[in-house]
């Protein structure tokens, strides 16, 4: 998986320094909308998630491997961080910046590796987002396609946190990223 996610990593290579910073007070302007969409990975795809504006702020390479489609690998870059996934049925592996950031648990729960917090993923189905909460405190909605299907320009978050520490917005965005590609990718 280790070649692989290289590979991920230089299929992202085309959209390096196209990429628009996103910072805080801009998180609720990314959108759902995928452009440079590519799926000549084999068994994978990649593209770029845009602003409400077209702006390209995330770029995304992601692979699943044929022999069940349990297990696959996602790397994720904008433009000041990197984030890369290792999908095994049981777990997902989070990397963010180089550094081992923790696992999603089959339970749906985040478990920050080095601080030990738990972060849970709240689906609300009827809703058509899934809430991210950090210890207690709700870090804000990540949206998905079915609830925004007439939208133009269907936003990707709602009612995010303005007081997030730099770690718990990177813990948001990891997990809201892999969302994200994960309900995109067929």
């Amino acid at each position: 998986m280790s070649t692989d996610l290289l590979k991920l990593k230089a299929d992202l290579s085309r959209f390096s320094g196209k990429m628009v910073k996103l910072a805080q007070e801009d998180i609720e302007l990314l959108s759902l909308n995928i452009e440079e969409k590519d799926g000549r990975l084999s068994r994978g795809q990649s593209g770029s998630f845009v602003s409400i504006y077209h702006e390209p702020v995330l770029g995304y390479s992601y692979k699943v491997y044929p022999a069940n489609n349990q297990f696959a690998a996602l790397w994720v870059t904008t433009a000041e961080d990197e984030f890369v996934y290792r999908i095994t049925p049981d777990q997902t592996h989070i990397q963010v910046n180089g550094s081992d950031w923790g696992e999603i648990k089959d339970d749906g729960v985040f478990y920050r590796k080095d601080k030990g917090t738990k972060t849970q993923l709240i689906e609300k189905i009827g809703g058509g987002y899934t809430i991210v909460k950090i210890g207690d405190k709700v870090a804000g909605h990540v949206l998905s396609i079915s609830s925004n299907n007439n939208d133009v320009n269907p936003r990707a978050f709602d009612l995010v946190d303005g007081h997030l520490s730099n770690e718990e917005r990177q813990t948001f965005l990891a997990l809201a990223f892999l969302l994200m590609v994960r309900q995109n990718v067929k």
